[in-house]
């Protein structure tokens, strides 16, 4: 019986090695902090609550571009933990009421497609050692052409393409008010 309780308990060790890179989908009101400490962290596009839980808790923003601009050039936010180089958010959007033609860029994880057949948008997912492992989505939102990219230091991506759709929803109806 001793040995089955220490097997155990390395078992349950070995399998909470959480680390603030921990994909958080919905993150619990214990995760958020106070109120005031997301405001503006999304730059006005995208919800910071829901970024502290996806970046962690010292994230901040930086915004690209103006959105008095838009749509004449572009605006977008970057999200990231100062002295990182992982986990970062980027969020761009863009007037191209053309057809987009997807990039041919080196997708060694392949491409998949978040939403659902009304609504979608397609992910690309590659890995390599200097951007560590990113999930790029472009989704198309009436005129405007959003790509939102997720840089993690591992694979921990599960749930990234369709967080990049909710984001590329919110910013999009951010911009439309």
């Amino acid at each position: 019986m001793k040995i089955l309780g220490v097997g155990l308990l390395a078992v349950l060790t070995a399998c909470s090695g959480a680390t603030p890179e921990t994909t958080i989908i919905t993150p619990s009101p214990s995760v958020v902090t106070a109120p005031t400490d997301a405001a503006g962290l999304g730059c006005d596009l995208i919800s910071g609550h829901r970024l502290r839980g996806e970046i962690g808790a010292r994230a901040v923003s930086r915004p690209l571009g103006s959105v008095a601009r838009f749509p004449g050039s572009p605006v977008g936010c970057r999200v990231s933990v100062p002295g990182a180089r992982f986990p970062t958010l980027t969020l761009v959007v863009r007037r191209h009421p053309a057809p987009f033609r997807l990039p041919r860029t080196d997708c060694n994880q392949g491409w998949v497609v978040a939403g659902t057949p009304a609504h979608q948008g397609q992910a690309c997912q590659h890995t390599d050692a200097r951007s560590g492992s990113v999930t790029r989505l472009y989704a198309r939102e009436g005129k405007d052409l959003v790509t939102v990219t997720i840089a993690r230091a591992r694979e921990d991506w599960a749930g990234d393409p369709e967080l990049a759709l909710l984001l590329a929803d919110e910013a999009a109806a951010a911009l439309t008010q």
